[in-house]
């Protein structure tokens, strides 16, 4: 809760270690070596973080999405949990951002990533998307890059 309320969500980490003590060397300092190494297993982080509130129809689609991005098989990932709290980091973080906005058919003018970083769960992108109007897919005005034949002043 501490980590929560003094950094921003992408920089809380995802697994913390409870430990009575640190084992020391010789010298009186830490011995990183003897330190447990933590489970990164994307099994174990979700684990940690499942719900019982069930996803309405529009999360369910969107927990989907998650489930390809983070490469994982599991169902287990929360409504609530923070994306990087279940193994996301900043790329695959940029890859969903992508991905929303091909399927949901926004630019980057109407909903910002910054957007999505503030608020960085499965539910949260759901209000988030259906804030859209359902007709934002705003066509970009292309223009050639050719130049017309024609007389022109080089000076």
């Amino acid at each position: 809760r501490y980590c929560q309320s003094h950094l921003p969500s992408h920089m809380i980490p995802s697994i913390f270690i409870i430990l009575d003590k640190f084992p020391l060397n010789a010298n009186g300092k830490i011995d990183r070596k003897q330190l447990p190494s933590p489970d990164f297993s994307l099994s174990a982080l979700l684990s940690s973080v499942k719900s019982d509130t069930p996803l309405n129809q529009f999360e369910e689609r969107i927990h989907t999405i998650w489930c390809q991005v983070l490469h994982c098989d599991e169902n287990h990932i929360s409504g609530t949990a923070s994306f990087f709290s279940v193994g996301g980091h900043s790329l695959r973080f940029i890859e969903l951002y992508y991905r929303y906005q091909s399927l949901f058919n926004f630019n980057a003018r109407s909903l910002s990533i910054g957007l999505f970083l503030q608020q960085p769960t499965i539910r949260q992108h759901a209000q988030l998307l259906q804030t859209l109007p359902s007709n934002d897919a705003q066509t970009i005005r292309w223009q050639s890059l050719v130049i017309n034949e024609g007389k022109t002043s080089l000076n």
